[in-house]
């Protein structure tokens, strides 16, 4: 998201004030990345079971419709 912060030109401690504070907010995004990642790949990993255990799911009913019809037979 980005956010407009004005200064006055001539203002040379507003300008490095506003640096100051745009430094710091980077410096918590480097320090924050590492988790977001890790957050990210947790949520990648969680989304590949989920898949895997509908298709299992999916799986297990072909199964079991298989298996009545050769029961039916």
């Amino acid at each position: 998201m980005l956010r407009a912060q004005s200064v006055a030109v001539g203002d040379v401690d507003d300008i490095l004030h506003q640096l100051d504070k745009q430094k710091g907010v980077l410096r918590e995004l480097e320090q924050k990345k590492p988790q977001l990642d890790e957050l990210l790949h947790t949520a990648e990993s969680l989304k590949g079971t989920e898949n895997r255990q509908q298709l299992h799911g999916k799986g297990n009913k072909f199964v079991n419709s298989m298996e009545i019809g050769f029961e039916l037979v």
